[in-house]
């Protein structure tokens, strides 16, 4: 004899189908549209559909600098670890003091960490695109674009891990003595 189920698990069930597709649709879709033709982008409807791309990967694009390509990412991952420990030491110090609106700037702050990272790098190259965008507008002419490595690059990176680093620092200075920061002061150090 089956139990029967009830509403709850049939509710879950569905909350829980939603929240699969808000994590793998992205990806599924950029999958799907892979299999354009030469003319199509990353938009449906398709325009044909063709391994053209996927011939293009395997086909290579020449002499690839491997030496570049590796002191770029160690120079973008440098600035990124230094950025992200001095915001997150920074933040997990303001938020030891009592923030006004210090949940919604927590929640807002690790939200990236739950989202997509194909939503979140969709969002970042439209962001610095509507940067370029607005500074053509303003008629500078001889910028190029938003869009390079210590732009663009580097708010795709801080975007995973800032967070990372402000959880850590919470649970580091949550643990912290505060009879010791009452020692500093009694000594002379300032708040």
């Amino acid at each position: 004899m089956h139990p029967r189920r009830g509403f709850a698990f049939y509710a879950l069930a569905t909350v829980f189908a939603l929240y699969v597709l808000f994590l793998y649709g992205p990806m599924a879709t950029i999958v799907v549209l892979s299999f354009q033709g030469p003319e199509g982008g990353l938009t449906f409807p398709m325009n044909g559909v063709s391994l053209h791309w996927f011939a293009k990967l395997f086909a290579g694009g020449g002499i690839v600098d491997i030496g570049a390509a590796l002191r770029r990412s160690l120079a973008l991952g440098l600035l990124v670890m230094l950025v992200t420990v001095v915001f997150s030491v920074a933040a997990g110090m303001a938020f030891r003091r009592r923030l006004p609106f210090g949940g919604v700037l927590l929640y807002t702050a690790i939200a990236s960490l739950i989202v997509p990272s194909i939503v979140t790098s969709l969002g970042i190259a439209l962001g610095f695109r509507l940067i370029d965008d607005l500074i053509h507008h303003l008629g500078v002419e001889d910028w190029t674009t938003a869009m390079g490595l210590y732009t663009s690059g580097l708010g795709a990176h801080l975007t995973w891990t800032l967070p990372f680093g402000l959880l850590i620092m919470l649970a580091v200075f949550n643990r912290f003595d505060g009879r010791l920061e009452e020692a500093a002061r009694d000594l002379g150090a300032t708040p």
